[in-house]
């Protein structure tokens, strides 16, 4: 148990890592959770750049937009977003030959997964998307026994599009917020 909590602790801060947090409001990470809310800051930075951005390349995504497109660009923009506080790579093999589309690594951490979806595919149903979460980003990605963390990324190029889902539609929107509520639920 010691070394766990040693292993997870924060270090004491030098005066260069004071400085570097004041002008950042963020720390190099020293545990899977600090890579990992650095990861949703990210996450948080460019979608509002690409939803309410001066310059945002939002008309670059349409809904026949290739799904490896939309991986490339939010790999690339974590890639400039880094500030040294991660790597990037791009589908690197793990175990039985899968591939993540993303994985965020810094030093000796456990890698952050990031699956990415295109939600408004005419194959993405509820279910589908589910099972990406279930048995692509967890099943797959983070069964080793130090991965505990990823992202499931969806986007959605279709706002007017609905999804059946029991005896009702979801919107946009509602899709996220079932897939949030099941994440919880494996995570607990």
């Amino acid at each position: 148990m010691e070394e766990k909590i040693d292993r997870e602790s924060p270090l004491t801060w030098q005066e260069k890592e004071v400085l570097d947090f004041e002008k950042s409001h963020e720390h190099a990470p020293v545990t899977v959770n600090d890579l990992f809310a650095i990861r949703l800051k990210r996450m948080g930075e460019i979608k509002d750049k690409l939803e309410k951005g001066d310059y945002s390349l939002r008309e670059l995504f349409k809904d026949s937009t290739h799904e490896i497109l939309l991986q490339k660009f939010f790999a690339q923009r974590l890639t400039d977003l880094a500030r040294g506080r991660y790597s990037v790579v791009r589908e690197p093999e793990v175990d039985n030959k899968k591939k993540p589309n993303i994985r965020l690594q810094y030093k000796d951490l456990p890698a952050v997964s990031i699956e990415v979806k295109w939600a408004h595919k005419k194959e993405r149903t509820v279910a589908n998307l589910e099972n990406g979460l279930v048995d692509q980003l967890v099943g797959q990605y983070l069964k080793a026994v130090d991965s505990t963390h990823g992202i499931y990324l969806l986007a959605n190029a279709r706002p007017e599009k609905t999804w059946k889902f029991q005896a009702k539609r979801l919107d946009f929107n509602e899709l996220v917020q079932h897939m949030k509520r099941l994440a919880r639920k494996i995570e607990s």
